[in-house]
This record gives C-alpha cells, structure tokens and sequence, in this order.
C-alpha cells in the first residue's frame, strides 16, 4: 500500500487553542484501523508543532513497526485521560479483575490512548537481531540542542521492543554499525514522563546519552519481555558514558563495539510500579546525581530489584522491593558518595549486595531473606554499612566499614 500524501494525513489532525498565557496550542490526533496512516499520522503532528504545544492522542494506535521520532522541546504528548467511569479518576485499573492501583477497587478506567507495537506469535517482532530499531514507539532523537521541557504522559504503550526512548546525542542507523553512527550534539532538558503504562514491551523507558534533569515519576511497567537477540529485559534503564554496536571486518564477521555517549545528570526516578522482569526493575550505569525514590518493585524472575554501577552521587530511598530471585538492590563498580537509605527488601536471597565501593546503606528494612542481609563481596572495597538490631552482614571485601555489629 502507498503511503498517504500528507495532506490526507493532516486531515486526521485538529489543532485548538488553550489557555492565553503563554499561548498554548494542541493537535489532536485520532488513531485509524489502518496501521499505515497512525504513525504517519503522529509524526506529522509532531513536525508539524511549534514550541508549546501539545499533541493529543485519542485511541489505540496500531502501528506499523517504524519509530516515531520526537525532535524538537517545548512539547507535550499526552494521551487524552477519561473519566470513564465518572469517579473523578482516570487510567486506574488496566486488567479486567485486578487491583492494578492497589486502591482496593478493580475494573476502573483503561488508558485512553495506546500505542502498540506489530505482533507476531503474541511478541514484538523485531525482524531479527540485525532490525532492532524495528518495533519501536516514541524516540527523542537529537538533530540539534533544542530538546528542552518535553513531557510525555499518560500513554500506554505495549508490544514494542522499545517503548520510550531518550538517545539525544545520537541517531543509530540499521544494523547498529559503528562507523553508521552519527553524533549530533544533542541533550535532554527538564523533561518529564509520568502516568504512563508499558505492558509487555522489550524495554519500557530509556536513556542512553546526554541529559539534564529528567523526571520519570507515576509510570507502572508490566511483564516486560526477555529477548537476548536485541537486549530486552529492562523495564527502565539509564545509560551514560558508552553505548554498544557493532564492527564489522572486510570479511563480514561481526564483532561487539561502543562508542562514547554523554551522561544523564540529575535523573529522578519515583513512584513507579515495576511488576514482572526477567533482569531487574530499575537500572542505572554510568551516571551522575541519580535519585530513585519511593517505587515499587516485586517478581524480578532473574536477577535483581535495582541494579546500579560506576554511577557517582546515586540516592537510592524509600523503595519497596519483593520476590526477586537474587539480591534486592546491587552495587557494583565504583559508586563514589552513593547512599542506599531506608529501603524496605523482602522475600529474596539477598537484601542488599555489593561487588563494587564507595557506598553507604543504613536504615535499611529486610524480612524474609534467603541468606544474608548485607553481603559485601570479594571484590568490594571502601562501602559502609549501618546495620539495625538483628541484621546479618557478611563482609568478605577489603576496607568495608560495618557498624553496629
């Protein structure tokens, strides 16, 4: 089928005005039964936007596997939020029967608006390890250093390999060659993404590169999928530093590559729900002045509930972690003044573990632990430990500091 000409497109669109100061404007756009135009459809909005404006999704887009690229600040897209149930809330329960809001209701309003991934055998399909930028829903792509105050809300996005994803300094070709990459000196500014769902994507939301004070509050990410061929498994995930691709010879044979990125600074992670990962919940590497605060984080199958490494001035507080089959927070690398504080770990082997130094963990709350409270590897160095009445350390590390034993 021929792709429609841009007028028709448009012609999905109405542009409102809202409010007076400053002018505000906003694009509604009304997802179709056909799978070619919903894209094209948004991304047209989205080029077509100047600063301030909102672009409204109204529906469940199915689309046809292409990324939708975000390349420009001053914009908001948001799913339009329904009281459909008329309790003066809206986007609460998304699973016929279920408590997803853990209010002690269920079967309230469903998300108004979805963007969902092509699916075949009841996966993302990614074409194969060499097509992973296939499959994917909203990317921040930068072309430019105007990628201040985005905000994305309310949205659901499911069966994707990539939901949401932040590569500013960047753009990846097909095939992630590294002599393709092209840098672009891009960065993200006081961006904001709250209240949206990911169900059964490949990652939910992402950072890879440079960024300044990103926001990523009030999401709730479910069962996200496990592919090793394109790196799923990562309901959130913050990258800086370097990011993976591939070299190839003059014989064709492939081999792993990276090549530099830029760093998330002053990322704050709180009050999202992760439940169902086959890695972990929360992932940071590589960053500085992180904050993850206050989520939620239970039935990680494989490995760990927050997983940190060589981040610098990382707070991890007030979370809530159960059912992981490993540790429920990891440390690993250099974490020089990074804190775990009043943390609430149950029902896993380990409650806090560490490989790596230069973290401090007090005021921490475990119960049903498998073997050990804190476990301080063999290779860690230079981390404290506060210990409560009660709580079992094992230190096989060198220059740990443990107190209150």
């Amino acid at each position: 089928m021929r792709p429609r000409p841009l007028h028709l497109l448009l012609a999905t669109l109405t542009i409102l005005t809202v409010g007076a100061a400053p002018p505000q404007k906003m694009i509604v756009v009304t997802a179709t039964g056909d799978t070619l135009i919903n894209r094209p459809a948004i991304q047209a909005a989205i080029d077509a936007a100047g600063k301030n404006y909102t672009i409204e999704l109204v529906g469940t887009f199915a689309l046809d596997g292409t990324r939708i690229f975000i390349r420009s600040g001053f914009l908001t897209i948001a799913g339009r939020a329904i009281d459909n149930d008329g309790d003066g809330k809206v986007n609460e329960d998304w699973i016929d029967g279920v408590d997803n809001d853990f209010d002690g209701e269920v079967d309230e309003d469903d998300y108004d608006a979805v963007l969902q991934g092509v699916t075949v055998g009841g996966k993302p399909d990614n074409q194969g390890a060499t097509s992973t930028l296939f499959n994917r829903g909203l990317t921040v792509e930068g072309v430019s250093d105007d990628l201040n105050q985005i905000t994305v809300r309310d949205i659901k996005f499911t069966g994707l390999v990539r939901g949401l994803s932040f590569t500013p300094d960047y753009q990846h070709q097909p095939g992630f060659l590294c002599d393709e990459i092209i840098t672009t000196g891009g960065s993200v500014k006081n961006a904001l993404i709250e209240r949206n769902l990911f169900v059964n994507n490949h990652r939910g939301f992402q950072i890879f590169g440079s960024s300044t004070n990103v926001t990523v509050r009030d999401n709730v990410v479910l069962d996200t999928v496990r592919d090793d061929q394109d790196g799923g498994g990562h309901p959130f995930l913050l990258v800086g530093g370097a990011a993976g691709c591939l070299n190839v010879d003059g014989d064709g044979n492939q081999s792993p590559g990276s090549f530099p990125i830029g760093t998330p600074v002053g990322t704050d992670v709180r009050q999202n729900i992760v439940v169902g990962s086959p890695r972990y919940g929360i992932g940071s590497f590589g960053t500085v002045r992180t904050r993850i605060q206050a989520n939620r984080i239970e039935q990680i199958d494989h490995f760990t509930g927050i997983w940190f490494a060589g981040e610098d001035k990382i707070l991890v507080l007030d979370n809530m972690v159960s059912f992981t089959t490993s540790a429920g927070i990891f440390a690993s690398g250099a974490n020089p003044r990074s804190k775990v504080l009043n943390n609430s770990v149950s029902d896993v082997n380990r409650g806090f573990f560490t490989s790596g130094s230069g973290t401090t963990a007090s005021n921490n709350t475990f119960s049903g632990i498998g073997i050990i409270d804190y476990w301080l590897g063999p290779t860690s160095s230079g981390n404290t430990v506060n210990l409560r009445p009660g709580q079992t350390v094992r230190d096989e590390g060198t220059d740990n500091k443990v107190n209150g034993q």
